[in-house]
């Protein structure tokens, strides 16, 4: 059985743009090693403003 863990990224800089590229990319490869699924549910940045949705794709954020 899967786990999936919903994160809430605080500041989408560098860190947090290069997070969500990893999890993108290695998406499959983290989902058979650790048998986890990691779902960006809302992203909040002081310039970029926030926003929330549980259901959108990781690719759609970049």
């Amino acid at each position: 059985m899967t786990n999936t863990y919903r994160l809430a990224l605080i500041g989408f800089g560098n860190v947090g743009q290069g997070l969500a590229k990893i999890l993108l990319d290695r998406s499959s490869w983290l989902e058979e090693r650790f048998d986890a699924k990691f779902v960006i549910v809302a992203i909040s940045d002081m310039h970029k403003g926030s926003c929330y949705d549980p259901g959108w794709e990781i690719g759609l954020i970049f």
